[in-house]
């Protein structure tokens, strides 16, 4: 089980990552617990106290089995995704990865990734969560490269079972599309690379972290299909916010109110749900 403490603004979380195990945690205003449903724990049931103080949404994602032959995987991509894959190398592209990032290197990722996610108008980069994660020698910076430039980089939680991309970015162009294709090819043998690279460590499970519930999410739903290009099998993860201080308490009442609507918020909390752990 991964365990790291950090702030996000002006609350601190305990977030954990497990399988199957309850977890009983005390530190932090608000415990974040992740659980990913795969065949081996699908038997479990979903047991979880109602309360104004815990909040639970239950996300669809993307993974693939890394215990399968290399060939096996690849053979499971699409053939688009093969081709865009093979190509890249025969263009030079070249694959780097840093396991265990230095402060300035976690900067400099955080640079790139903010850039990015300016642009697409999501949330920067947390890194005193880098930070917490790589002090537990569980995040792994990849990169693909052109002619020394970085075209794209993905940051991955390692628990040295599941490998998780929590951040993806890609250099921005403008209208060239040429340039846009290369981007393109280079964030598939990113994955390939990574998934290889997670293999040979041992690692079980690569989560491709969120797939788009939302139909009307045609950005979104883009995106769903570039992930699906790498085969897989699609996957549950549930997770449980609880708020441990009156602060923390305050955040989970009000996100309540946020997150009613959405449909990881209403999966989790459907009479029936998906088959996963216990989070009590």
């Amino acid at each position: 089980m991964l365990t790291i403490l950090y702030k996000r603004t002006f609350l601190r979380f305990m977030e954990t990552f497990d399988m199957n195990a309850a977890i009983h945690v005390k530190k932090g205003d608000v415990h974040l617990h992740s659980c990913l449903q795969t065949p081996e724990t699908e038997k479990h049931s979903v047991p979880h106290k109602k309360s104004p103080f815990i909040l639970c949404r239950m996300f669809r994602t993307l993974v693939i089995d890394l215990r399968k032959q290399e060939d096996d995987i690849f053979h499971d991509f699409h053939k688009n995704t093969r081709y865009k894959i093979n190509r890249a190398i025969r263009e030079g592209l070249t694959y780097d990865e840093i396991n265990h990032p230095s402060d300035q290197e976690i900067q400099e990722f955080a640079q790139f990734f903010n850039k990015f996610a300016r642009a697409k108008k999501i949330l920067p980069c947390l890194p005193d969560k880098i930070k917490s994660l790589r002090d537990k020698n569980a995040f792994t910076i990849t990169m693909v490269k052109y002619e020394n430039k970085p075209l794209c980089c993905h940051g991955y939680i390692f628990d040295g079972q599941r490998s998780i991309m929590l951040y993806s970015a890609s250099l921005r162009t403008g209208k060239d599309s040429s340039e846009r294709n290369l981007i393109g090819r280079a964030n598939r043998l990113l994955h390939w690379k990574s998934i290889l690279s997670f293999k040979e460590k041992g690692g079980t499970w690569y989560d491709f972290c969120g797939l788009s519930l939302d139909p009307n999410d045609k950005e979104g739903q883009g995106i769903n299909q570039f992930k699906k290009g790498f085969g897989g099998f699609e996957a549950d993860e549930f997770k449980s916010y609880r708020g441990r201080t009156l602060l923390g308490k305050l955040v989970i009442v009000y996100s309540h109110l946020k997150w009613k609507n959405k449909p990881e918020y209403i999966r989790a909390n459907q009479p029936y749900r998906s088959k996963t752990a216990s989070y009590e």
